[in-house]
């Protein structure tokens, strides 16, 4: 007889628990205190073993689900034996029941019926190693479509950058089940494509015969979901939750009181408050409309025109929102100091507008930035602990120059690496920063393109600012702000004044592993190098 594993209750207060990790695949075979899979309660991670043995016949939740304490997550039994998923009994036909299999249908809302021949799921793809869920931001497709293979489907955002999914199946878009917006753990359904007409299960709903049965039987689902949702704990009663549903119903806004409890003992646990966010339009729609009636009764006043709205607001992107995390960190995390100096940039301009002038050498598109960045390539294998990432308790310094350069992007600043910058070319630097920047605009450059990076550089020099304080992109352990030029005096060997063109330089370093010293005399080989260009690139 097959077992079932059940969420454990790791505290006595706690109802239900994040699943963020599965540390075994189905077909596994599984021994006793073998690693299953980790879990999140609202005070520390822990990860639960393996109390029967047996395979892994059907993992039912999928990672970054929480679920409620004693529901099963995953059934172990002999391979090829039937068994059905307690209170899952509606979820699929009859028929489909006795033929049990390994993949009999799941009480999860991340799992469907996918062992229907005619249907498959289309999964939130994962984008990189480190990101655990997406950003749907658009749907290239409409229910109904007829999908081809490598077919755009939809786009997503990560923490890095923006990605298209392309279609790995051919079939008719039954069944769009995540609407753009949504942030979508890795490796969750968003969308049905099979034969048009095929029986799919969406969980939590009956089976769906065809997709325009589906979509009627939908509506009236949601009407009737409302009324329940929209009563509130009677006299200011305690709203039975768990800890990690107030939190979002806080985020959110929501008066966690109008959820509907699906938890144990009646609790309301995040899922709850999810589907009250979805609901959230239907259920302020009825006050809205009783509150414009009296209006129509009263004699309107004279129309007065609208006064201008005092502020707008626009939920920030999830990539302004990584920026933002990882700065902050940066800052809390580290002992940062900037130390700016000048160089005398004849030398660069004088070199700029020779290549500017000979395009038949593929030379005239090089930019002042490049020049920079040629030079910082060279003078950073130079200097093992600024071409280097501080982890905890140890350092990481870079054999080659992996040169982080940064871009601005209407969606927010990205950094993409130049890999062993220091073996490259000028051309090839210039080229490749090109392409980088403009990949990065269009939300095409890969993840891996954007991790890695020993050392950055960041150029607000187009901009007029003479110096400021760039903040390090962890675990690097330094920074280079490259910054505008300015006429400066000087007094020459025969005592006269000249001015010359002055470029500012502004290096922050994590004071905890670099010295002021060392960091100084990278600046300075910076600015010789590039005082010098000409006998550099000789190198």
């Amino acid at each position: 007889m097959a077992d079932f594993i059940l969420m454990p209750q790791m505290g006595v207060s706690e109802e239900s628990a994040l699943l963020s990790e599965w540390k075994v695949k189905e077909g596994d075979v599984i021994k006793l205190e073998q690693p299953l899979f980790a879990l999140e309660t609202g005070k520390s991670s822990f990860e639960e073993l393996a109390k029967y043995e047996g395979t892994l016949l059907k993992i039912l939740v999928p990672a970054g689900e929480e679920v409620a304490v004693g529901a099963p997550v995953a059934v172990i039994g002999k391979p090829g034996e039937a068994y059905e998923v307690p209170g899952a009994a509606a979820a699929a036909p009859a028929a489909e029941v006795a033929a049990a299999v390994p993949a009999a249908a799941p009480a999860s809302p991340a799992v469907a019926a996918c062992d229907n021949k005619d249907v498959n799921f289309i999964l939130m793809p994962q984008m990189g190693v480190s990101e655990e869920s997406a950003l749907l931001s658009e749907w290239k497709v409409k229910e109904g479509d007829t999908i081809k293979m490598e077919q755009p489907l939809f786009a997503l955002e990560t923490g890095k950058s923006s990605f298209e999914e392309l279609s790995k199946y051919e079939g008719t878009l039954l069944k769009i089940l995540v609407a753009p917006g949504e942030e979508v753990a890795v490796g969750a359904p968003v969308a049905v494509v099979g034969k048009p007409g095929a029986s799919f299960t969406i969980p939590g709903a009956a089976p769906a015969a065809a997709p325009a049965a589906e979509t009627a039987a939908v509506a009236p689902v949601a009407a009737a979901a409302v009324p329940v949702a929209a009563a509130p704990a009677a006299n200011g009663a305690e709203v039975l939750a768990s800890p990690r549903a107030k939190k979002l119903a806080a985020d959110l806004g929501l008066d966690i009181s109008l959820a509907v409890p699906t938890g144990p003992e009646g609790r309301i646990i995040e899922r709850d408050v999810k589907t009250l966010k979805a609901a959230a339009p239907a259920v302020v729609a009825a006050p809205a409309a009783e509150t414009a009636a009296p209006a129509e009764v009263k004699a309107a006043p004279a129309a007065v025109p609208a006064a201008p709205a005092e502020y707008t607001e626009e939920k920030i992107s999830r990539i302004r929102k990584v920026i933002a995390e990882n700065m902050h960190k940066s800052l809390a995390d580290m002992a940062q100091l900037t130390l700016n100096r000048t160089f005398d940039a004849t030398a660069i301009l004088e070199m700029r507008k020779q290549m500017k002038n000979a395009p038949e050498l593929g030379l005239d598109k090089v930019t002042i930035n490049d020049l920079v960045l040629f030079a910082v390539a060279k003078t950073l294998v130079e200097f093992p602990d600024i071409n280097a990432n501080f982890i905890g308790d140890k350092m990481r310094r870079f054999t080659h120059a992996q040169l982080g350069v940064a871009i601005d992007t209407p969606k927010g600043l990205l950094v993409p690496v130049l890999r062993d910058a220091d073996t490259m070319s000028l051309k090839a630097i210039s080229a490749q920063v090109k392409e980088y920047a403009n990949a990065c605009k269009e939300g095409t450059l890969g993840a891996d393109k954007l991790s890695g990076g020993s050392f950055t550089v960041t150029n607000l020099g187009n901009l007029g600012i003479e110096s400021f304080t760039p903040i390090i992109n962890p675990p690097q352990t330094a920074i280079l702000g490259v910054c505008g030029t300015m006429l400066r005096p000087r007094q020459k060997a025969d005592g006269s004044v000249e001015f010359y063109q002055a470029m500012g330089l502004s290096l922050t370093f994590d004071h905890r592993v670099v010295d002021g010293a060392p960091a100084a005399k990278f600046l300075k080989a910076v600015a010789d190098k590039l005082e010098k260009f000409n006998l550099i690139l000789a190198l």
